[in-house]
């Protein structure tokens, strides 16, 4: 199941499920990595107060189901953790 982690490669790394796009947005992530992942997402949601995900595209059928990857949602909402 891949997903955007907090506290990445450290003993503290969770597994994120879904947060709000306003707290996703003030979060530092690698320009040639996450970055422009979760930019384009934080975008889309912003525009359509919808829900965009983030995951594998070999879990895009679990991703669609909420089973899998990391929901972006528009807005503030606080993070939850598989």
């Amino acid at each position: 199941m891949s997903m955007r982690c907090s506290d990445w490669a450290s003993d503290h790394q969770r597994a994120l499920r879904s947060i709000g796009s306003s707290e996703l947005a003030s979060q530092v992530f690698a320009a040639g990595s996450m970055a422009p992942k979760v930019a384009a997402a934080c975008e889309f949601v912003e525009a359509g107060d919808g829900v965009a995900a983030i995951g594998r595209l070999e879990d895009a059928e679990a991703i669609l189901a909420g089973r899998a990857g990391t929901r972006i949602i528009a807005g503030r909402h606080p993070a939850s953790w598989w």
